[in-house]
């Protein structure tokens, strides 16, 4: 749960670093918070954009691979461990006089 509370939070934070560098939205904060707007620029690039949307639309995509890789290691570690608890179980068993 902590794990994916951080990333929670960092994706949230990394969008709104991002988000405030298009001039609209750090324009939006600066209203909301009462300091003066800065006046437009007549530099139109929307590189900016595009890393937000594409950071959007690519972020859940790679959780889900990064989580799906962890579940499949702990699944092996799991396994491994099984296998190594059986093998110490039949060793234990021929040496002992119950059976």
């Amino acid at each position: 749960m902590l794990f994916v509370s951080m990333m929670v939070f960092a994706g949230v934070s990394l969008l709104l670093a991002t988000a405030v560098r298009i001039p609209s939205v750090a324009n939006g904060f600066r209203e909301l918070f009462g300091i003066p707007t800065l006046k437009a620029s007549q530099d139109n690039q929307r590189s900016t954009h595009l890393f937000l949307l594409l950071f959007c639309y690519s972020s859940p995509l790679l959780m889900m691979i990064w989580v799906s890789f962890l579940r499949r290691l702990i699944l092996i570690q799991q396994r491994r461990l099984d296998q190594r608890l059986q093998r110490e179980l039949a060793e234990d068993s021929e040496f002992n006089m119950e059976s």
